[in-house]
């Protein structure tokens, strides 16, 4: 069973496959996390999760797949030994969303460009209420 305060789901079948919540923006001052946002957005052809993420390279993240979690991940350290004083830093974060089941996991593909990490989930079509005759021998 889903546990938001372990993971988000993603918009709760994509609103139940997805569950939609409101996502944690905040830094804790004791483990210097912060959980970036990301827009989901669906199309014919699958789900977009545009995550924002400034400062980083693509280096910076892993993207792991696991028992239909897809989890986006970093741990990068921005200290500055010349700086008088520092305000931002993504030292780590995790984000995890169920996939939905008709995902096509090995057609999900990734890219960094302007700050934003586009992922992009192609779906399976679902064929709802095939008719299909069976013969009697």
């Amino acid at each position: 069973m889903f546990n938001p305060t372990i993971r988000d789901s993603f918009l709760g079948e994509f609103d139940n496959i997805f569950s939609i919540r409101k996502p944690r923006s905040s830094i804790s001052v004791y483990d210097n996390q912060t959980t970036p946002m990301a827009n989901i957005s669906k199309d014919d052809n699958g789900y977009l999760v545009a995550l924002a993420a400034p400062g980083l390279s693509r280096g910076d993240f892993d993207i792991e797949i696991s028992d239909d979690i897809i989890t986006i991940s970093t741990e990068n350290n921005f200290k500055n030994e010349n700086s008088v004083r520092q305000e931002y830093s993504y030292h780590k974060f995790s984000r995890s969303w169920a996939l939905p089941e008709n995902a096509s996991v090995d057609n999900i593909t990734a890219e960094y460009t302007a700050g934003i990490l586009n992922l992009n989930i192609p779906v399976n079509e679902v064929i709802i209420n095939k008719t299909k005759k069976i013969e009697v021998n």
